[in-house]
């Protein structure tokens, strides 16, 4: 219990009058943007991340104010009236809260990202594009690939399940097909690259 309330009051408040102040650019894009915060016990918010230091929290009854973030290297410390509390970066996609029963998936790109086509993949004949499918029991992730490429294109993407660590999967589209894939209500879909066979 006690983890599920510090989890509440750590998205949850802000002491009145802290000063914010925006962390070092060395370590933000790690933590800037978009993410799902899972909590112990099922809980889950969206939590975004402000290049202004500003952490804003949305999607669950306990996001009432708002707490500030900073960063040093891989660890992000995300303060509220009930503290400080870290995380680290895992990856480009995922962070690991204070303990084993919380974590954080990032939801969509992280901004600034570059273009997936660029930098990683055949260029415009291959596309992909995510997003929510509303079902009974909320809302599906899915990804969507195509290719019109002369040769198979392997699509990479990361699926984060709900309450499961996230997993990087691949799928190969043949010449002129498309693909897709959805995965549970309560995930998420991160593209990653794409690349000629």
């Amino acid at each position: 219990m006690k983890i599920a309330q510090a989890f509440i009051v750590t998205i949850a408040t802000l002491t009145a009058g802290n000063a914010i102040a925006s962390p070092p650019a060395s370590c933000a894009s790690k933590f800037i943007g978009v993410w799902r915060h899972y909590g112990p016990f099922g809980i889950t918010n969206k939590a975004t991340l402000t290049a202004d230091g500003q952490a804003k929290c949305d999607e669950n009854v306990a996001c009432r104010t708002e707490g500030s973030w900073t960063c040093n290297g891989n660890v992000m410390t995300y303060t509220t009236s009930a503290g400080p509390f870290t995380y680290t970066s895992k990856s480009a996609t995922e962070i690991d809260g204070p303990n084993s029963s919380i974590r954080m998936v990032r939801m969509g790109a992280a901004p600034g990202a570059p273009a997936k086509d660029a930098s990683q993949g055949p260029t415009v004949c291959a596309s992909q594009k995510t997003h929510m499918d509303k079902v009974s029991n909320g809302e599906m992730p899915c990804i969507d690939f195509s290719n019109t490429c002369a040769r198979p294109v392997v699509f990479t993407y990361i699926y984060n399940p709900p309450a499961v660590r996230s997993m990087t999967r691949r799928t190969t589209v043949a010449p002129g097909k498309k693909d897709q894939f959805c995965g549970s209500p309560g995930g998420n879909v991160v593209f990653s690259g794409a690349q000629m066979k």
